[in-house]
């Protein structure tokens, strides 16, 4: 049996092999890893200290998205990551053994840890490669979420893949959001974002 990933839970709970957003390639503007985890830190306690809001829709999940990156606010970030509680109730609730559910929960701590230092250095790496293009993310505006929501198998809904439209300078530009949950209490990103320039679909 898999050993089974906390905040990755979301390809569990869909139970299907869902392709992650595409990684950012390794080289020198890559966050070096003693950095991103000295962010982590300082994020985490300014998170901590933040109420955690309640998306109940995708829309109201990429505004808030969308404005941590304008702000570049990391522990913003990562306050829209799923919390113990929340991913307790969901395991408590899921349509997966007992085992399974003992598995997730053990390994929830070691697991948090690694997704959160993902998160930081994706969201790190996502600001610097908008404003590397000549995006003043201030300037930009949110646009529309497109994107298609799932019941998984466990019983959740799940958005794979999510583009968020913003537009800077007339020209349209997206963010891509990979495996965001829906739990009680709202809608929760994963360690998965990354900017992806000008829609394919808009490309001359």
């Amino acid at each position: 049996m898999k050993n089974l990933f906390i905040l990755a839970l979301i390809p569990l709970l869909a139970g299907c092999g869902s392709e992650p957003v595409a990684e950012e390639k390794t080289n020198a503007d890559t966050v070096k890893a003693q950095d991103a985890e000295k962010l982590l830190n300082d994020s985490l306690k300014q998170a901590e200290q933040g109420t955690r809001p309640a998306l109940n829709s995708i829309e109201e999940l990429c505004r808030a998205v969308f404005a941590t990156v304008q702000s570049g606010d990391t522990a913003a970030y990562l306050n829209l990551l799923p919390s113990y509680p929340e991913i307790e109730t969901m395991i408590s609730k899921a349509n997966l053994t007992g085992q399974e559910k003992e598995l997730i929960i053990t390994g929830y701590p070691e697991n948090k840890k690694k997704e959160e230092v993902k998160a930081v250095e994706r969201f790190v790496l996502t600001v610097k490669a908008g404003r590397d293009s000549g995006i003043a993310w201030k300037e930009a505006q949110y646009l529309e979420p497109r994107t298609s929501v799932q019941m998984t198998p466990a019983g959740f809904e799940q958005a794979v893949e999510i583009a968020v439209l913003f537009t800077y300078k007339s020209k349209i530009y997206e963010l891509r959001l990979g495996d965001c949950i829906k739990t009680h209490s709202g809608w929760r990103v994963s360690s998965r974002i990354k900017y992806d320039g000008i829609p394919d679909e808009l490309v001359k």
